[in-house]
Protein backbone atom coordinates (compact mmCIF):
# COMPACT_ATOMS: atom_id res chain seq x y z
CA UNK A 1 0.00 0.00 0.00
CA UNK A 2 1.00 3.30 -1.16
CA UNK A 3 1.92 6.20 1.66
CA UNK A 4 -0.06 8.67 -0.72
CA UNK A 5 -3.57 6.48 -1.26
CA UNK A 6 -6.25 5.74 1.15
CA UNK A 7 -5.96 2.25 2.77
CA UNK A 8 -8.74 0.10 1.65
CA UNK A 9 -10.23 -3.17 2.95
CA UNK A 10 -8.26 -5.20 0.95
CA UNK A 11 -5.30 -3.57 2.28
CA UNK A 12 -6.39 -4.63 5.91
CA UNK A 13 -6.84 -8.16 5.14
CA UNK A 14 -3.63 -8.20 3.75
CA UNK A 15 -1.84 -6.66 6.14
CA UNK A 16 -3.46 -9.11 8.76
CA UNK A 17 -3.88 -12.25 7.22
CA UNK A 18 -7.18 -12.08 7.12
CA UNK A 19 -10.16 -12.02 4.10
CA UNK A 20 -11.95 -8.88 2.96
CA UNK A 21 -15.20 -10.49 4.21
CA UNK A 22 -13.92 -10.51 8.11
CA UNK A 23 -12.45 -7.10 7.62
CA UNK A 24 -16.07 -5.98 6.34
CA UNK A 25 -17.76 -7.84 9.12
CA UNK A 26 -15.53 -6.40 11.89
CA UNK A 27 -15.58 -2.69 10.58
CA UNK A 28 -20.00 -2.81 10.45
CA UNK A 29 -19.63 -4.13 13.72
CA UNK A 30 -21.32 -7.90 12.62
CA UNK A 31 -21.59 -10.14 15.89
CA UNK A 32 -20.71 -12.95 13.38
CA UNK A 33 -17.08 -12.37 14.74
CA UNK A 34 -15.31 -12.55 17.94
CA UNK A 35 -14.96 -9.56 20.14
CA UNK A 36 -11.32 -9.95 20.30
CA UNK A 37 -10.84 -10.05 16.17
CA UNK A 38 -13.37 -7.09 15.83
CA UNK A 39 -10.87 -5.00 17.93
CA UNK A 40 -8.15 -6.01 16.50
CA UNK A 41 -8.83 -4.92 12.84
CA UNK A 42 -11.17 -1.88 13.93
CA UNK A 43 -7.85 -0.58 15.87
CA UNK A 44 -5.48 -1.05 12.80
CA UNK A 45 -8.32 0.68 10.87
CA UNK A 46 -8.16 3.46 12.85
CA UNK A 47 -4.51 3.61 13.21
CA UNK A 48 -3.84 3.32 9.67
CA UNK A 49 -6.82 5.99 9.00
CA UNK A 50 -8.87 3.93 7.07
CA UNK A 51 -12.39 5.67 5.80
CA UNK A 52 -15.22 3.64 4.54
CA UNK A 53 -16.04 4.71 0.30
CA UNK A 54 -19.92 5.08 0.72
CA UNK A 55 -20.25 4.99 -2.99
CA UNK A 56 -18.69 2.41 -3.77
CA UNK A 57 -21.06 0.54 -0.84
CA UNK A 58 -23.59 1.54 -2.28
CA UNK A 59 -22.62 0.48 -5.79
CA UNK A 60 -21.92 -2.95 -4.51
CA UNK A 61 -24.58 -3.41 -2.56
CA UNK A 62 -26.98 -1.66 -5.44
CA UNK A 63 -28.36 0.57 -2.96
CA UNK A 64 -27.32 4.18 -5.00
CA UNK A 65 -29.11 6.60 -3.03
CA UNK A 66 -28.24 10.23 -3.43
CA UNK A 67 -25.85 12.05 -1.40
CA UNK A 68 -27.33 13.99 1.28
CA UNK A 69 -25.36 17.34 -0.57
CA UNK A 70 -26.45 20.91 -0.84
CA UNK A 71 -24.39 22.96 -3.42
CA UNK A 72 -23.85 27.03 -2.34
CA UNK A 73 -22.86 29.38 -4.66
CA UNK A 74 -21.40 32.69 -3.64
CA UNK A 75 -20.09 35.58 -5.15
CA UNK A 76 -16.77 35.77 -3.47
CA UNK A 77 -15.30 34.23 0.19
CA UNK A 78 -13.51 37.05 1.45
CA UNK A 79 -16.56 39.30 2.59
CA UNK A 80 -17.32 38.45 6.03
CA UNK A 81 -21.32 38.84 5.03
CA UNK A 82 -20.40 35.53 3.21
CA UNK A 83 -18.34 33.70 5.21
CA UNK A 84 -21.13 33.90 8.63
CA UNK A 85 -24.21 33.29 5.71
CA UNK A 86 -21.63 29.94 4.72
CA UNK A 87 -21.29 29.15 7.97
CA UNK A 88 -24.88 29.24 9.33
CA UNK A 89 -25.38 27.00 6.48
CA UNK A 90 -23.46 25.02 6.84
CA UNK A 91 -23.84 24.24 11.00
CA UNK A 92 -27.70 23.81 9.94
CA UNK A 93 -26.83 21.51 7.34
CA UNK A 94 -24.48 19.01 9.62
CA UNK A 95 -27.22 19.33 11.68
CA UNK A 96 -30.06 17.72 9.13
CA UNK A 97 -27.81 15.02 7.77
CA UNK A 98 -26.43 16.94 4.66
CA UNK A 99 -23.12 17.99 3.24
CA UNK A 100 -22.22 21.25 1.67
CA UNK A 101 -20.64 21.62 -1.34
CA UNK A 102 -19.17 25.00 -1.80
CA UNK A 103 -18.12 27.01 -5.25
CA UNK A 104 -17.25 30.74 -6.00
CA UNK A 105 -18.29 32.42 -8.68
CA UNK A 106 -16.12 35.81 -8.58
CA UNK A 107 -19.22 38.16 -9.46
CA UNK A 108 -19.55 36.18 -13.32
CA UNK A 109 -22.11 34.82 -14.79
CA UNK A 110 -20.32 32.43 -16.58
CA UNK A 111 -18.72 30.87 -13.72
CA UNK A 112 -21.99 30.88 -12.26
CA UNK A 113 -23.68 28.64 -15.28
CA UNK A 114 -20.69 26.57 -15.11
CA UNK A 115 -20.99 25.71 -11.07
CA UNK A 116 -24.66 25.23 -11.37
CA UNK A 117 -23.82 22.78 -14.28
CA UNK A 118 -21.15 21.19 -12.14
CA UNK A 119 -23.68 21.27 -9.26
CA UNK A 120 -26.13 19.39 -11.50
CA UNK A 121 -23.96 16.82 -12.57
CA UNK A 122 -23.00 15.55 -9.26
CA UNK A 123 -26.65 15.73 -8.37
CA UNK A 124 -26.96 17.78 -5.39
CA UNK A 125 -30.19 18.03 -3.32
CA UNK A 126 -30.55 21.45 -3.96
CA UNK A 127 -28.51 24.86 -4.42
CA UNK A 128 -28.25 27.81 -2.34
CA UNK A 129 -27.09 31.01 -4.22
CA UNK A 130 -26.29 34.73 -4.03
CA UNK A 131 -26.41 35.37 -7.58
CA UNK A 132 -23.09 37.04 -9.39
CA UNK A 133 -23.62 40.66 -9.82
CA UNK A 134 -23.74 40.40 -14.02
CA UNK A 135 -26.19 37.78 -14.16
CA UNK A 136 -28.98 39.28 -16.67
CA UNK A 137 -30.08 35.45 -18.04
CA UNK A 138 -31.32 33.20 -15.78
CA UNK A 139 -31.70 30.46 -18.40
CA UNK A 140 -29.61 28.07 -16.06
CA UNK A 141 -31.46 28.60 -12.70
CA UNK A 142 -34.90 27.84 -14.98
CA UNK A 143 -32.91 24.43 -16.15
CA UNK A 144 -32.21 23.54 -12.53
CA UNK A 145 -35.63 24.07 -11.14
CA UNK A 146 -36.99 22.58 -14.44
CA UNK A 147 -35.32 19.40 -13.74
CA UNK A 148 -36.35 19.16 -9.62
CA UNK A 149 -33.21 20.92 -8.30
CA UNK A 150 -34.51 23.18 -5.32
CA UNK A 151 -33.27 26.65 -5.66
CA UNK A 152 -32.79 29.11 -2.80
CA UNK A 153 -31.79 32.65 -3.61
CA UNK A 154 -30.16 34.56 -0.39
CA UNK A 155 -29.07 38.37 -0.23
CA UNK A 156 -29.43 38.60 -4.54
CA UNK A 157 -32.46 37.95 -5.39
CA UNK A 158 -32.79 36.58 -8.91
CA UNK A 159 -35.98 38.44 -10.59
CA UNK A 160 -36.19 36.23 -13.51
CA UNK A 161 -37.13 33.12 -11.48
CA UNK A 162 -39.64 32.30 -9.07
CA UNK A 163 -37.84 30.49 -6.34
CA UNK A 164 -37.19 30.46 -2.66
CA UNK A 165 -35.76 33.56 -1.18
CA UNK A 166 -34.22 34.82 2.16
CA UNK A 167 -33.55 38.60 2.14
Amino acid sequence: MSENLPITMKDIARALGISIATVSRALNDSPRISSLQRKRIQEYAKEHNFYPNVIGEALRHNRIQPLKVIGVIVPEFVHYYFASVLSGIEEKARSCGYRVMVAQSNERYDKEVAICDDFFKNKVCGIIVSQAKDTKQYDHFRRLMDNGVPLVFYDRICTGVNGSRVV
